[in-house]
């Protein structure tokens, strides 16, 4: 199940100081839906559309909300709590970033078209903000299964070398 895609002029919606307010399941974003440990969890996700005193064309992308992720330490299921507040210079297909704009940490400059689904962008930052390796803040390896003995393989090697036998 996708979510109805928000397909506007990013342009036309920054000259109008447009503005839009979606409750999305990770179900409903395909890109992250393959990445997370299940379709639980949803997003509130918001995005605007200003101009800075310079005039520059920005969208605000803020995303609050929750996904299931499998931690890698003890691979048990987590709950991962998402918050992004990204600034987005937006750049019409085919004109240069200048230089000093891409030292600027405030904000990420994105190329976009005459036609853009804004719930795309949203999803992208959702995906930046994923955790590498997620895990737990406190949790303890996985456990041994039971009447299994883990011998180091250099201990096998050694019996070989030294022509024991391992019986």
């Amino acid at each position: 199940m996708s979510q109805e895609a928000v397909v506007v002029d990013p342009m036309a919606f920054v000259r109008e100081g447009r503005r839009v307010d979606r409750r999305l399941s990770v179900a409903s974003l395909p890109r992250l839906a393959t990445e997370v440990a299940g379709d639980g969890g949803d997003f509130a996700i918001r995005l605007e559309g200003f101009r800075d005193e310079g005039g520059k064309s920005f969208l605000l992308v803020e995303v609050d909300g929750r996904a299931p992720l499998i931690c890698q330490r003890c691979l048990e299921p987590m709950e991962w709590v998402c918050r992004v507040r990204a600034r987005l210079l937006l750049v019409p297909v085919g004109q240069s970033i200048p230089e000093d704009e891409l030292e600027d940490d405030s904000y990420d400059a994105v190329e976009v078209g005459s036609r853009q689904d804004l719930l795309a962008l949203a999803e992208d930052e959702i995906l930046l903000a994923l955790p590498v390796v997620p895990r737990h803040e406190v949790c303890d390896a996985p456990l041994e299964s039971r009447g299994a003995s883990k011998e180091s393989p250099f201990a096998g090697l050694a019996r070989l070398r030294s022509g024991k036998d391992p019986a």
